[in-house]
């Protein structure tokens, strides 16, 4: 049960790229299952991706800088 409560606390770092996670993958798959995407499917797609890793670079900036408050 320990466990869990720490990996929990660890993923509640990452609050913001965990909600979300899903939405690149659901553009993803939505761009594969069409016959004939078009440069709007495309696009949202590529938005999707870059934002996802825009929220991922952030919460791990953010997790290294409480890191660091944690260890002075």
């Amino acid at each position: 049960m320990k466990k869990l409560k720490k990996v929990f606390a660890w993923l509640n770092n990452f609050s913001g790229s965990l909600m979300f996670c899903w939405m690149p993958a659901w553009a993803i798959q939505d761009l594969l299952h069409m016959d004939e995407p078009d440069g709007w499917d495309y696009g949202i797609a590529i938005f999707l991706c870059l934002g996802f890793i825009f929220f991922l670079a952030a919460d791990i900036v953010g997790y290294r800088k409480k890191m660091r408050k944690l260890e002075k």
